[in-house]
């Protein structure tokens, strides 16, 4: 069951395929090897129900990959450089800045904490698999290589790892479900507000009213 659901999670994010190769990997240093057939063949057959539309329509099996790729650009590259590179070239409002690099360094304390959390550390030596899966979807999404999105869209690549980096960081997050409900509510709202640039918010408020 952990093997489809984390085949149906690659279908909706490229990079859930590190969540299979964790369940593999955990498996077989297990030696439990007809577990691990059983999940490589899960993982093969959903794949490839995936693509097949792909390959047979489009000619190009990966398609859904090479779409968060572009121009001179490869898919990965060393950490960071691409949101470093969109920020400079690339001009969004500063409270747009301000959102995306607020995610990344949530994200980037969320790794520290993994490393020096006793808590953590015990998390995953006990649920190997999730271990593996953030560390090499983290790896990807700060290697992710094209700067219009590298930095705008971080939030977004990093939603499937959100909840273990929220773990790592338990000890500081909010206990108090009015604030948690409080800052569901208004989250959303700032980041709709720093996407569309609150000159431009203000603008279409204004007019309306």
């Amino acid at each position: 069951m952990a093997a489809v659901l984390a085949s149906l999670g690659t279908v909706v994010r490229p990079l859930g395929i590190f969540c299979l190769v964790g369940i593999a990997a955990v498996l077989f240093f297990r030696r439990e090897f007809k577990q691990f057939a059983l999940a490589v063949l899960v993982g093969v057959l959903i794949g490839g129900l995936y693509v097949l539309p792909f390959a047979t329509h489009l000619g190009d099996p990966l398609a859904t990959v090479h779409s968060y790729q572009g121009g001179e650009y490869s898919l990965f590259g060393l950490p960071f450089l691409a949101i470093i590179r969109g920020t400079i070239l690339l001009y969004s409002p500063w409270t747009n800045l301000a959102l995306s690099f607020g995610w990344i360094l949530l994200v980037l304390a969320g790794v520290a904490m993994m490393f020096r959390d006793s808590a953590f550390r015990e998390y995953a030596r006990k649920n190997p698999a999730e271990a593996i899966f953030a560390a090499l979807y983290l790896l990807m999404v700060f290697c992710y290589n094209y700067p219009a999105f590298a930095r705008s869209n971080f939030a977004r690549f990093a939603i499937p790892v959100l909840p273990i980096v929220f773990f790592a960081l338990s000890r500081w997050m909010p206990n108090d479900r009015r604030v948690l409900w409080l800052l569901g509510c208004v989250t959303p709202v700032l980041a709709a507000t720093s996407a569309l640039g609150i000159r431009n918010v203000i603008r279409v408020l204004h007019a309306s009213l």
